[in-house]
């Protein structure tokens, strides 16, 4: 190599390694464009369709105003919190651990890329990622970010059940605890408006939840189930029908989310770190099937 060279070469390397310390810059780094070529082929990537479907400015907004930290525990600058959510985000939809996708990251062109992540930066280290998470719960924010990404369907014109409220009542197995939600809870937190039905299934049925429900001035929509020696009417069967077909769409949910992400174990200890992780979970799949559901609605 001449010295000409060399120096050209030095210079480049220079430029990649301060990118390495810039992972937010627009310009390109050393090891982008090198890789340029793999990261062409990754263009019809379920990860790319989502960076373009989604703007994320509403949820980098709502993180930086409730997550504040600025250090990590060494004192070097904490990673931006949006990349630390999106992390997230990756775990639930591949299925991974705070050890397994710190290793893809480091590993993946694609997970970075997701992330925007300059390839000449580390991924955040397991015990980063879990100490995040574990302060959103804290924060008590994960209900606010899921309404915040759901407003992404209705910038898309994506239509949305705005009406009436369905309860389900999915078995999530615990290695801890039987972790049990009462309905009004639910309810409190749904903040329905009066007059709006509440579909729910047998495992709900009660007095207590009836008039609860009627209090609140809601719609009882809760399937009626046979008590000893007293079998249902047919028009108590009929009516246990209609809200079952209306039900089925939040059971295919439950569903696609086990199937998807495993979903329906506790991953964490307790009723608030098991809400995060059911929150993380319905957003990976409204997410996951936002690309889909615009390639219907061009199509229509």
């Amino acid at each position: 190599m001449t010295p000409r060279l060399a120096t050209l070469f030095k210079g480049r390397l220079i430029n990649c390694i301060d990118m390495a310390t810039k992972p937010t810059e627009t310009a390109p780094s050393f090891l982008q464009v090198y890789t340029q070529v793999r990261r062409d082929r990754m263009k019809h990537s379920f990860l790319r369709q989502i960076n373009a479907c989604v703007d994320w400015r509403g949820i980098r907004t709502l993180l930086n105003k409730k997550y504040t930290k600025t250090q990590n525990a060494v004192g070097n600058p904490a990673y931006d919190a949006l990349l630390m959510f999106k992390i997230l985000l990756l775990e639930t939809w591949y299925g991974l651990s705070d050890y397994e996708v710190e290793e893809r990251i480091n590993d993946s062109l694609l997970f970075s890329e997701f992330l925007g992540l300059d390839l000449g930066y580390p991924s955040p280290d397991h015990s980063t990622i879990s100490r995040f998470r574990s302060e959103l719960t804290r924060l008590g924010i994960m209900d606010k970010l899921l309404r915040e990404l759901n407003k992404q369907f209705k910038k898309h014109g994506i239509s949305r059940i705005d009406q009436g409220a369905i309860v389900d009542a999915s078995i999530v197995d615990s290695p801890y605890a039987p972790d049990t939600v009462a309905l009004p809870a639910l309810i409190e937190k749904s903040e329905l408006s009066s007059g709006v039905s509440v579909l729910a299934d047998k495992g709900y049925c009660s007095k207590k939840n009836s008039e609860y429900l009627a209090g609140h001035g809601l719609v009882d929509g809760i399937m009626l189930k046979a008590i000893r020696g007293k079998t249902l009417s047919e028009s108590q069967k009929a009516f246990n029908r209609v809200i079952s077909k209306t039900r089925c769409l939040i059971e295919r949910t439950f569903g696609s989310i086990r199937r998807w992400f495993l979903g329906g174990r506790c991953r964490y200890r307790g009723l608030e770190r098991t809400h995060t992780q059911n929150i993380l979970e319905a957003m990976a799949y409204n997410l996951k099937r936002m690309p889909g559901l615009l390639v219907l609605q061009a199509a229509k």
